[in-house]
């Protein structure tokens, strides 16, 4: 299947703009203590994940205290290397802040919850870099039941210590997925709990999407916090596809959706099950091996889309893509491969059932490129792998494409206008045989996910050796001093490079002198796989940030104590360092209003004036309505949940005492009296669009639009609309009706004027009254003839107007508030902009 998915950023409303205000929005990367490092190399992981938009590091601790049977404790790793990350994280001075996850999988924290979970906060509830959230310190956990969280919590408070306690907890059982009524369960069944996180890695995107979604609602309706999940890959044992960066953008943007007051990124450097996003991999033996060097499977490719979506998490606007990127990712063998080289035994087996680790692929698993692009204008993609070539018009922004590989080395090249963007070959093959180099097991090594990440620009240092030509006969490297104010920065490496020799992949080592390392223990490194590639020269590339303080590099074939050393006959013109341009957080928001030009349109027979006026971008929100009207919050259910969901649950008459509140609130003279509930003749404050107006806008102002975005029949790209509501059929109407969505979701069905969701999500109520004709001819009509009924407008997610067309009425009673699919949005004369200074 080949497909390019268009993704763009929802509408950030006033409402919206003052609740994220309120309280800020963190995002956290899961961090394996176990893995023990240097000060200096904890120190380089900080400033790595802070470069990503990544605010701090959840220290998921398997062990903590051991005890002897005189109750005397001794450290153990745990504590000595949390120690050393908190202390880091203090020097550094830059607000990085931790909080423990006692992992409750194994029986050293779960046999001794008590003892070992007060102590991790007795020791650090002092400390300047632990996170707190509401003046509280933050306490997690994986796994583990309700009541394991209860004493430790319950002795802290009790002893002063103020804490929030939002564990990743679950059931005896440990369901896969998470529904409702698991979420309520969780909840009800331990007090001390102030929230529940979810851990997301093992199941598809829409599950993983969907679990966080359940989560962030039940904790919400319940006035409970929620930690959500997100992971860019996952293997162990289930090989999952993710769908390389288009699953980890769908998880992103569910989170976005939701809005959960944290986010913790699954994993920070958990190598053995290939969810790390940090490219370096946690050195497992001293000296270093070379079976070690082909588990780099990872570039800051996720890393780098990891900073965008995280600014976008946190501020509610999209970043700016200020540079173009592509980003792919793919297995470098079809699932069907499952041969492999176990050297502990000399003999091949099968990865799915010999040794260990094993894998598992589930039908789901596609043999695919997966590449994304993120791109400052459109572009021309051109792929090809094997024999197959395929070329693909991309808009500016972002898209994915999908196709399946074949064996040989896939090759990309964008363009634009006839000038070459990128001109790239993956930084590994795909291969068609198992051999004893590429298929030997490792740590669920195989089937891992590899990354190649590239970023457009002008180089700012060309590194080029004296002697080109690598080979294992070499005995010296090639070196490099780097000048002042390269180290410290972030990269797309560019490698201009030929491989004539058919077969395994060439690999040497990139190895940079930074201070604080060695050879024995966290060295700073990077493999460097270079594909066959004939007697052409090619370019591939990948994202790394060269630690601060390095000052040369050097490059060469090295010989390592397992025997499996770096190999290859290749030739190395140049390496080049192209400076990458952090995604940075948008502080540009879109205006709640759109002034509407004055025009004249025809509503049927009738020839309709109107002058200018302004209209809400999007409906009404939770988070708008309730700040009038609090009490409202009470309502809000599984229809219409969010803060940015439109509200529900609301008459005509709610609908215009909010009208009346903003308007005082602006300094404008209300526009309806409470009294006859009329609109005052000149007042220029805030109102319920009038019927013309809102078709005027809706229909294009005078373009005659059958749908707000065009005459194209309405999709799921276009609204919130339900396949069929009106259906007899009951396995057809599953999923259909089932709630809102954040107001804006959907840029695609945007009016002529950039107006939102007057399709869908919900029917809007306006200020007429309601009678059989549509809105009279003539200038500004307003119907205020006898009816005991007051118009509707707009299409919702379910019953209401269900055609989604311009010219659909509905109208209901203006007392009536419990139907789910009304809701309303505001409209503004002339005089009441110009008077707010509304933009």
């Amino acid at each position: 299947m080949n497909r390019i998915a268009q993704i763009a950023g929802f509408c950030l409303l006033a409402g919206a703009a003052v609740a994220a205000a309120a309280e800020e929005r963190h995002v956290f990367a899961h961090y394996m203590t176990c893995f023990s490092s240097t000060p200096d190399f904890y120190g380089r992981e900080i400033e790595l994940a802070q470069r990503y938009g990544i605010d701090g590091f959840a220290l998921n601790c398997g062990e903590w205290k051991k005890f002897d049977t005189a109750g005397n404790a001794a450290d153990t790793r745990y504590v000595t290397n949390a120690d050393s990350i908190f202390e880091q994280a203090r020097k550094l001075g830059t607000d990085f802040r931790c909080f423990m996850s006692p992992d409750f999988a194994g029986s050293a924290i779960s046999g001794d919850t008590k003892r070992n979970v007060t102590d991790m906060y007795r020791r650090y509830y002092d400390h300047p870099n632990l996170f707190r959230f509401r003046g509280k310190a933050f306490l997690s956990g994986y796994a583990g039941l309700p009541a394991q969280y209860h004493d430790p919590a319950a002795i802290l408070r009790k002893e002063g210590r103020e804490i929030l306690v939002v564990p990743q907890a679950g059931l005896a059982f440990h369901p896969m997925a998470r529904s409702p009524e698991t979420v309520r369960k969780l909840l009800a069944m331990e007090p001390e709990l102030d929230g529940i996180g979810y851990f997301t890695c093992d199941g598809t995107v829409g599950d993983l999407t969907d679990g966080n979604r359940v989560s962030r609602r039940e904790a919400l309706l319940a006035g409970k916090l929620c930690l959500a999940g997100v992971c860019p890959s996952y293997n162990s044992p289930n090989r999952r596809d993710f769908r390389g960066m288009a699953g980890y953008e769908a998880m992103w943007r569910g989170i976005i959706a939701d809005d959960p007051e944290f986010v913790e990124i699954i994993t920070w450097n958990d190598y053995q099950e290939d969810s790390n996003l940090m490219p370096f991999r946690w050195n497992h033996s001293a000296p270093e091996t070379g079976l070690d060097r082909e588990h780099f499977n990872r570039d800051e490719s996720f890393l780098d889309v990891t900073g965008y979506f995280a600014n976008y998490y946190k501020t509610g606007v999209a970043p700016e893509i200020g540079q173009d990127r592509l980003y792919v990712t793919s297995r470098n063998r079809p699932r069907s491969l499952t041969r492999v080289w176990i050297p502990s035994q000399s003999a091949w087996g099968d990865q799915r059932f010999d040794g260990s680790p094993l894998d598992q692929l589930h039908t789901d698993v596609g043999d695919n490129l997966y590449i994304s692009a993120f791109l400052t204008s459109p572009a021309r993609l051109e792929v090809k792998t094997g024999k197959t070539a395929r070329a693909f018009e991309l808009p500016g922004g972002i898209s994915h494409v999908e196709l399946p590989f074949e064996p040989g080395v896939p090759e990309f090249r964008l363009t634009r206008r006839g000038t070459t963007v990128f001109d790239l070959v993956n930084r590994r093959s795909i291969v068609s045989e198992a051999t004893k180099t590429n298929a030997v097991q490792g740590q669920h090594l195989i089937f891992r996910e590899w990354t190649t990440g590239a970023a457009a620009g002008e180089p700012i240092l060309t590194l080029k050796p004296e002697q080109t030509a690598f080979h294992p006969a070499r005995t010296s490297p090639e070196s490099w001093s780097l000048p002042d104010g390269i180290a410290g920065n972030s990269y797309c490496f560019r490698i201009s490079f030929r491989n004539p020799e058919p077969g395994d992949d060439a690999r040497l080592t990139l190895r940079f002198d930074t201070p604080g390392t060695d050879y024995g223990i966290n060295p700073c490194y990077f493999p460097l796989f270079l594909p066959p590639t004939g007697k052409e020269e090619r370019a591939t590339a990948f994202l790394f940030t060269i630690p601060a303080g390095t000052s040369s590099v050097t490059l060469g074939m090295e010989k390592t104590p397992d025997g499996f050393d770096d190999r290859g006959n290749v030739e190395i013109s140049s390496i080049q360092l192209i400076p990458l341009k952090h995604f940075a957080p948008n502080r540009k928001t879109p205006s709640p209003l759109v002034r509407i030009p004055g025009g004249s349109f025809r509503s049927g027979e009738r020839e309709i004036a109107l002058d200018p006026f302004a209209i809400g971008r999007c409906e009404v929100t939770n988070a708008e309505y309730e700040r009038f009207f609090p009490e409202h919050r009470e309502r809000r259910d599984s229809f219409s949940w969010r803060d940015r969901d439109p509200v529900i649950y609301v008459s005509w008459t709610d609908a215009a005492r909010y009208c009346n509140r903003l308007s005082a609130e602006k300094g404008l003279k209300p526009a309806y009296d409470e009294q006859s509930w009329q609109l005052i003749p000149d007042a220029d404050g805030f109102r319920l669009p009038s019927e013309a107006q809102w078709e005027y806008v809706a229909t294009g102002r005078g373009e005659n639009r059958r749908y707000p975005w065009g005459d194209e029949p309405p999709s799921r790209k276009h609204a919130n609309l339900p396949p069929d509501p009106l259906g007899l059929d009951p396995y057809t109407r599953i999923g259909a009706g089932s709630g809102t969505t954040p107001a804006g979701s959907f840029p695609a069905g945007a009016s002529r004027d950039g107006v939102l969701d007057l399709a869908g999500n919900v029917s809007e109520w306006c200020t007429d009254t309601y009678l059989d004709e549509r809105p009279r001819s003539g200038r500004n009509p307003v119907e205020t003839g006898a009816s005991p009924y007051r118009s509707i407008r707009g299409s919702s997610f379910g019953y209401y107007n269900s055609d989604a067309e311009n010219t659909a009425r509905e109208f209901n009673h203006p007392g009536y508030p419990g139907y789910i699919y009304i809701g309303f949005r505001v409209a503004l004369p002339e005089a009441g902009l110009k008077k707010t200074g509304t933009r």
